[in-house]
């Protein structure tokens, strides 16, 4: 793992997340760092201090953060560049601008309030070294407050091909005291995801959660994405008696996306079994029949949107006996980078001012 904290003049462990932080004096040399308000501060430990400082760039176009891992050519990292305003310049005005990996656009960071928000991507480090950079676009002054480096599994989460995925939600199916259905109130980590995601607890609209104590078989087979227990612990079932589960979210139609799954069965029942299947934007898998305590993970990948929406339904099959479930459910946007900051062959930089 590399998490950098930036903005902080030392390094430091997080009791709180029991994770070690650096500086970001040794990966970048422009900037400034500043403190944020306090009241602005995240209130969750989870993500313990990153979120107190940042560091800006009033000077410059482009200011680059470079990352020299080992042995990092061709592996596949998940990447969280984390941002809170937190009002820190004291001009109570958001700034937006452009984020890049390298010479490649990447996203437009622009937040919707002082508080804290992150993007995220699976990218193939084309070389030993990377650069995440941020792009002064007229429109305020770019500011960044973590960046984090995490392993992934490409060929897992990947289409065999080289495009990138950009986290659009990881939702940990689950309900909170005062969450409306459709909303996702706050972030998780859980210490036994060896992938570091974020989670969001979300309700799908018109279901009713489920969850158990057991241990679930997360070391197992099943367990292709390497799902933390406590987002497996939990579910939703359709209310009142439906035998569908079905949700429907709009998406941009130029790119495609990738969807997956997560399922295991809560629930034991000595004469029935829990079998689905699962259609989305009229594509049908299965039937799938749910183990108890076993994790099940079904992918859609490269989906198009229809009519701007990508709409799913769990639906039980006529010799079910039981409602359909979902655990767990990510969605991620593929993305082509044409470009490469570094070429191995030579040993060529690209250098950015």
């Amino acid at each position: 793992f590399v998490s950098i904290d930036c903005g902080v003049e030392d390094d430091y462990f997080d009791n709180s997340t029991g994770i070690w932080f650096k500086a970001d004096t040794e990966f970048i040399s422009s900037g400034e760092n500043r403190d944020t308000f306090p009241e602005y501060f995240l209130n969750n430990e989870q993500f313990g201090k990153r979120y107190e400082t940042v560091r800006s760039f009033p000077n410059g176009m482009k200011n680059c953060y470079t990352l020299k891992l080992e042995q990092a050519t061709n592996n596949s990292f998940r990447i969280r560049a984390s941002f809170a305003y937190g009002n820190y310049d004291r001009k109570n005005k958001i700034p937006k601008f452009d984020l890049y990996l390298g010479v490649n656009y990447w996203t437009t960071v622009n937040l919707k309030n002082f508080e804290g928000f992150f993007h995220e991507i699976i990218h193939v480090f084309p070389a030993d070294t990377e650069y995440v950079c941020l792009a002064n676009t007229g429109t305020g002054t770019p500011f960044i407050s973590a960046l984090e480096i995490r392993p992934s599994n490409i060929s897992t989460y990947g289409n065999g091909s080289s495009l990138e995925l950009i986290n659009i939600g990881l939702y940990d199916l689950t309900f909170y005291p005062g969450q409306s259905p459709g909303v996702s109130l706050s972030w998780n980590r859980y210490k036994d995801d060896i992938y570091d995601r974020v989670w969001y607890p979300f309700q799908l609209p018109r279901s009713v959660p489920i969850n158990t104590s057991s241990d679930i078989d997360t070391q197992g087979s099943g367990n292709l994405y390497k799902l933390p227990v406590e987002v497996l612990r939990t579910a939703v079932r359709p209310f009142n008696g439906s035998n569908s589960l079905s949700y429907s979210s709009s998406f941009a139609s130029s790119y495609e996306y990738n969807l997956y799954f997560h399922f295991a069965e809560l629930e034991l029942f000595e004469d029935k079994q829990r079998e689905i299947s699962i259609t989305v934007n009229g594509i049908t898998q299965g039937p799938f029949t749910l183990e108890y305590l076993k994790p099940l993970s079904i992918s859609f990948r490269r989906l198009r949107t229809v009519e701007g929406n990508i709409t799913f339904t769990i639906s039980t099959t006529m010799e079910s006996g039981l409602p359909p479930i979902l655990n767990a459910l990510e969605y991620y946007q593929l993305k082509q980078f044409t470009d490469s900051a570094t070429d191995p062959s030579d040993g060529t930089f690209y250098s950015y001012e």
